[in-house]
């Protein structure tokens, strides 16, 4: 038996349910819960009766969380057959007979720092690629420098100032972070491929994706004629006006135009808006073309400085933050 907060067991249930494995469990063992996958840990330090048991993670018990939750339970015990409150007793049928789940990763585990990384890295996702054939770019990669993410399209990344490991979170690990912890430590054992996040409440471990990520640096255009500084807004909520909903790609294009300290943009059927920049360059005009969804990130930036060298090779936005570099579109 353990006791546990209704509102803490709803959340790390409701994380373990998004799991796509067929068989998610949660283990009590000796003062420790578990709750895993095989792939992801998620440990409860806590005072058990020591008796072991597996329980099965299924549609069952949410319909047991949320009768709790109508009756306004604060705490529940859980047992192998049973969960119970001060007052109300539900019985179950989640036994599962499985061996015991590893509970200590022991390795050479270096710390990274806290949550202002994940939070970094959830900043990353959109820029993470779907496509599953491109396993290595389906996380945010910390490597050589950087905290980095890439779909083949677009790269963004932040400094980091720590050289010591390389290594790819999958995705969902890093929204798993970010729901399971308010305030963490994150360490990374890199042969073992496995990252731990951490606070005196719960332990998580998950795998990180095994790989080398591509060489990032080399993306970024190192000869540069033109710049120009902007209001990340501003030219987001232009872009966001002309965005048609279309399925072939040529009619999602944007073209914009600079000229002096004017930028135009143009949607596939010809309606522009027109956006005040500050040219910091004189070599006159520039344009290019891009996918209507590809600077979605402009959303909440504020000053933002644009670097090009011509429309085709790629573009620099550098908010001295994080730096997105964009493949522009073949322009016809």
């Amino acid at each position: 038996m353990f006791k546990i907060e209704l509102n803490q067991f709803e959340k790390l249930i409701n994380v373990a349910l998004k799991w796509k494995s067929s068989i998610t469990q949660l283990q009590q063992q000796d003062n420790r819960v578990i709750i895993s996958d095989f792939q992801e840990f998620i440990i409860l330090p806590m005072q058990t009766s020591g008796e072991n048991f597996t329980l099965l993670i299924n549609d069952e018990l949410t319909s047991i969380i949320s009768f709790f939750k109508k009756l306004k339970v604060k705490y529940i015990d859980v047992y192998k057959d049973k969960i119970i409150s001060e007052t109300y007793k539900y019985d179950h049928n989640l036994m599962y007979e499985f061996e015991l789940l590893p509970y200590q990763f022991k390795g050479n585990y270096i710390k990274l720092g806290g949550m202002g990384i994940i939070d970094q890295m959830i900043e990353l996702l959109p820029f993470v690629s779907k496509d599953i054939s491109r396993y290595i770019l389906n996380g945010v990669a910390i490597n050589d420098g950087g905290i980095v993410a890439t779909d083949g399209k677009r790269l963004a990344r932040f400094n980091f100032a720590d050289n010591r490991v390389n290594f790819v979170l999958p995705d969902k690990s890093i929204i798993n972070i970010n729901k399971l912890f308010s305030k963490c430590e994150i360490s990374v054992d890199e042969k073992q491929c496995i990252l731990c996040a951490k606070n005196d409440n719960i332990i998580y471990y998950t795998k990180t994706i095994e790989g080398n990520f591509p060489s990032w640096k080399l993306v970024i255009p190192k000869k540069i004629k033109f710049i120009y500084e902007f209001n990340g807004k501003d030219v987001f909520d232009k872009i966001n006006l002309l965005k048609l909903k279309c399925k072939k790609n040529e009619h999602r294009s944007l073209v914009f135009n600079f000229k002096n300290n004017i930028l135009s943009i143009t949607n596939s059927v010809g309606i522009s808006f027109i956006v005040n920049v500050k040219q910091m360059t004189n070599l006159g005009n520039i344009n290019f073309t891009v996918n209507q969804n590809y600077f979605d990130f402009l959303k909440d930036k504020k000053q933002v400085i644009i670097k090009i060298f011509d429309s085709k090779n790629p573009i620099i936005c550098d908010d001295s933050n994080m730096l997105v570099v964009v493949m522009p579109m073949c322009s016809n």
